[in-house]
């Protein structure tokens, strides 16, 4: 995701480091594996310069591919769903609750974006929120 060896082993350090402050705030992790693979995850998004777009069907393709891959790493699974009158998928960890729910934005028959929810308060009305969806947020 990153193109770079060291960006890459820094964002594994900030998961590492999140997981220990959750942990030292009294968060119970049920499954550490799955965390840290939601934050690399995560922390490999953000890392993709924010609000600046993602273009071109391959770029897009592999990291949707590199997401999926991870998540069937640790147990979870995307479920087809249909959100706000668009076609998307409901994440679940291997416990089967709730990590995120993804959108895909669909005009003149292609993908022109896709939008993640990952806030467990908005995520609640669909069922019981993965410990994976209350991640902290990554400290400045």
């Amino acid at each position: 995701m990153t193109g770079s060896v060291g960006d890459a082993e820094d964002i594994v350090q900030d998961a590492f480091l999140g997981l220990t402050r959750a942990r030292q705030a009294g968060t119970t992790i049920a499954d550490p594996k799955a965390y840290l693979a939601t934050a690399v995850t995560r922390l490999g998004i953000n890392y993709l310069a924010p609000g600046k777009p993602l273009h071109g069907p391959e770029r897009v393709a592999r990291l949707l591919a590199g997401l999926l891959r991870r998540g069937r790493f640790v147990g979870a699974s995307l479920r087809p769903a249909w959100l706000n009158g668009q076609p998307g998928a409901v994440g679940y960890d291997a416990a089967g609750r709730v990590i995120t729910v993804f959108e895909l934005g669909v005009a003149d028959g292609m993908v022109q974006a896709i939008r993640a929810v990952v806030n467990p308060d908005k995520l609640r009305h669909i069922g019981p929120v993965s410990d994976v969806a209350r991640l902290p947020e990554r400290s400045p």
